[in-house]
């Protein structure tokens, strides 16, 4: 008797998966860079578009602090009430071991965490004013700080090989540190291409800086421009690689795309180049 195929049968999205979101998160020298999309997939593929981060300021400047996630929208906000209760009970002076212990101790008390097949993952940035930075990482109840050798990581549901292979291949090296300013245009970018690449991903992107000396920047509105910065480099990449490759392309040819990648990278290096400041002579902004 001829066996019978075997014919597997499609994956199916149970009711109550997790929402698909991008959030990524950079510790650099002189400050903390979270980005993340704005769309929000849903049982039975619903999406809607709400903003992923979530800060916490201090009136007296003692602390600033803002989260992004993944996971169940429901219990990021209801972690973020119950986080802000908190943070109005802790005492001076604020650390950022005392910020990350609050963290542990209110995921320790959400039951609901461990039980919703969603779960929670977030990304934390606590800057302490002319002080400490610390990014942290959250999976479910687990906290726990991202490495400063590496600065860089992030949370998402799907298919996150993309955010690993570019964060890998873009980032700085281990050991150095980012800057804020490169921070936010790699992290535009991530975001785009987890947009273009991981179903479930999209909408905007958003761009929270919270800076060492204790203010938080919206850096949203210039997402857009980073994004095609990157991408018109990326372009002139990928028309000067397929030249590479192929032995028909005479050598005139070849030098012109590798001109006009030359060109366009240092087009964006004069526009993205960070000028010596210090926020006592002000900083100007990316219109100046």
């Amino acid at each position: 008797m001829t066996p019978r195929p075997r014919i597997k049968a499609p994956i199916r999205r149970p009711l109550g998966a997790r929402a698909v979101t991008i959030g990524i998160g950079f510790e650099c020298r002189d400050g903390i860079v979270l980005c993340a999309d704005t769309q929000l997939t849903w049982p039975q593929y619903h999406k809607y578009y709400e903003r992923k981060i979530y800060p916490h300021l201090s009136d007296s400047m003692d602390y600033t602090i803002a989260f992004t996630f993944a996971g169940n929208p429901d219990l990021m906000k209801s972690f973020n009430g119950k986080f802000a209760d908190a943070l109005k009970l802790l005492k001076a002076p604020f650390t950022a071991d005392k910020i990350q212990a609050l963290v542990e101790t209110v995921l320790d008390l959400m039951d609901v965490v461990d039980g919703d097949e969603s779960g929670l993952f977030m990304l934390c940035g606590i800057v302490i004013p002319d002080k400490e930075m610390r990014l942290i990482k959250t999976s479910r109840k687990i906290v726990s700080r991202v490495d400063e050798y590496v600065g860089y990581d992030y949370v998402g549901a799907g298919d996150s090989s993309v955010l690993r292979f570019l964060g890998e291949l873009l980032a700085h090296q281990p050991g150095d540190q980012f800057i804020e300013r490169h921070a936010t245009v790699l992290g535009s970018y991530l975001v785009s291409r987890a947009i273009a690449y991981v179903d479930g991903c999209g909408g905007d992107t958003d761009i929270f800086v919270l800076h060492s000396y204790g203010t938080l920047e919206d850096r949203g509105a210039m997402a857009y421009r980073y994004e095609q910065s990157m991408l018109r480099i990326e372009h002139f990449v990928k028309a000067a690689a397929m030249k590479f490759f192929d032995r028909r392309v005479q050598e005139i040819e070849f030098t012109e795309s590798i001109e006009r990648l030359n060109k366009s990278l240092q087009q964006e290096h004069l526009q993205f180049q960070v000028p010596p400041r210090t926020k006592y002579e002000g900083w100007p902004t990316d219109n100046n």
